[in-house]
């Protein structure tokens, strides 16, 4: 946990003021996921065991979205190419270029 940012570390730390404990962050590459930790023992090897149930993805601007709610609306390139060739094959090439940064604008922040 030494190399997570400080919002996620004080997201976590108010998610335990409010009694929600056994909760870990992982980092993977840049984006954080929230699991639920506990130990279990396990008989064969008479030890304790970790073990991790992924509860959801935590961002830095949009805060904590729970596991199955992060459903991205992604437009689909081809729908963004068969726009730009009619509106290429009418003479109208300058706004298929718009659309077209308009319809990765609306992705990025769905994302």
């Amino acid at each position: 946990m030494g190399n997570i940012e400080g919002w996620a570390r004080k997201w976590l730390e108010n998610q335990r003021h409010k009694v929600k404990t056994c909760l870990e962050i992982k980092m993977q590459g840049s984006n954080y996921y929230v699991y639920h930790s506990t130990n279990r023992y396990d008989k064969e090897i008479k030890k304790g065991r970790k073990v991790s149930k992924y509860l959801g993805k935590l961002y830095k601007e949009q805060g904590f979205i729970p596991r199955g709610q992060n459903k991205w609306t992604v437009i689909s390139p081809r729908n963004i190419t068969e726009y730009c060739n009619t509106i290429s094959q009418t003479g109208r090439t300058e706004d298929a270029v718009q659309e077209t940064g308009r319809a990765r604008d609306r992705e990025k922040k769905i994302r």
